[in-house]
């Protein structure tokens, strides 16, 4: 199992997080209309180690995690959005353990919050209020063989 199907199939048992946002959780894109709050993640970075010219079997990407909350949806947007961000750091944060069949050694909060107001653009004063954080996330993989 690769870690993007891991990731959703950890956030989305996590009763912390399933209790504010159920199982909106998206890789990359939300589905068009998705109710909110929702979470969005994807892969921004990271590195592979190598050692003596050859992979270590340990790999740490960099992945971002983006709250959004439609203001029609929250009186206080930034707040449910805030209140889900800080369930979402209390799952990963520090995590160490099985996510699925993967493997992982750390998850670090990189960088973040960082909030921003994304507006729906169609005349409406109404849009999404987001709130992202980064992690990095170290776990093993396999070591390919010549």
């Amino acid at each position: 199992m690769s870690l993007d199907p891991a990731l959703y199939e950890y956030l989305s048992t996590h009763p912390g997080v399933t209790a504010l946002v159920a199982d909106r959780i998206f890789p990359v894109i939300a589905h068009q209309g998705a109710a909110t709050p929702h979470i969005i993640y994807q892969r921004i970075g990271g590195a592979r180690p190598q050692q003596l010219r050859a992979p270590v079997g340990v790999i740490n990407p960099l992945y971002q995690f983006t709250v959004a909350v439609d203001t029609s949806d929250a009186d206080d947007a930034p707040a449910k959005a805030h209140e889900c961000a800080e369930a979402l750091r209390n799952a990963m944060d520090g995590f160490r353990g099985d996510m699925g069949a993967v493997d992982v050694r750390d998850v670090r909060l990189d960088s973040g919050p960082r909030d921003s107001f994304v507006p729906f653009g169609d005349g409406d004063e109404g849009g999404k209020f987001t709130t992202s954080q980064d992690y990095s996330i170290w776990h093993t993989e396999a070591v390919p063989t010549f």
